[in-house]
């Protein structure tokens, strides 16, 4: 089956029910998907066991949590409060049926965070 926008859109919105998380979701404007921010304050960097989840504030306050990929995680994870530039695309992810299970054999590619970069002050 193609990867689409819809199925993208509905693989992200299948994975924020399933772990019962209020995950910020991509929307998809004009048949494309938009990701997140390009640059956020990190104010919480959290590991998971499908992804890792950072919380961002946007340039106008607004804050949400967002997938990402450990290693965007793990450099912003020392720095929280920083300012960082935000490098989005789709990414594979652990199914949350798996529970932390790497080799249950699902996955889910979705749209996050790929590279996180601090900005100077």
């Amino acid at each position: 089956m193609p990867l689409t926008v819809a199925r993208l859109a509905m693989a992200g919105a299948a994975l924020a029910f399933a772990m019962g998380a209020a995950v910020a979701q991509p929307r998809v404007q004009d048949g494309r998907l938009t990701p997140g921010p390009s640059r956020a304050v990190v104010t919480e960097a959290v590991a998971g066991d499908a992804a890792c989840y950072l919380t961002l504030r946007d340039q106008a306050g607004q804050s949400a949590t967002w997938e990402a990929a450990f290693e965007a995680c793990e450099a912003a994870g020392s720095r929280i409060g920083q300012v960082f530039a935000l490098e989005w695309g789709l990414g594979t992810i652990l199914h949350p049926d798996c529970q932390g299970d790497a080799n249950c054999g699902r996955s889910l590619r979705i749209m996050l965070v790929q590279k996180a970069v601090p900005l100077a002050r």
